[in-house]
């Protein structure tokens, strides 16, 4: 089980790790403990919080999910080709950028 991505939220309250075992983990930075842990269907590549906090996206080769903080439930699932190679909310959180 590796490493594949992280990212902290923008508080740096939170820490999401992608795994190579196709699991998000979500640390609580201050106590360490995982608050969640995210089965997906494939390897996640790329993690972005929004920069209000309220949103993960985790993103693959073909797919960007984005999932609500807190229960981390999903929000909506995006299709690509070609290939996804980075993601990125705007600074006002209306947009995500897909490259």
């Amino acid at each position: 089980m590796e490493p594949l991505a992280l990212a902290y939220s923008h508080d740096g309250g939170q820490l999401a790790v992608a795994l190579s075992s196709n699991s998000v983990v979500v640390f609580d930075v201050a106590t360490g403990r995982d608050l969640v842990n995210i089965q997906t269907s494939e390897s996640i590549s790329q993690l972005e919080y929004s920069p209000d906090g309220l949103y993960l996206a985790m993103a693959n080769e073909h797919k960007v999910d984005v999932r609500g903080v807190g229960e981390y439930t999903r929000r909506t699932l995006l299709q690509f080709e070609p290939q996804v190679n980075d993601i990125e909310f705007s600074p006002d959180n209306t947009q995500l950028a897909v490259l």
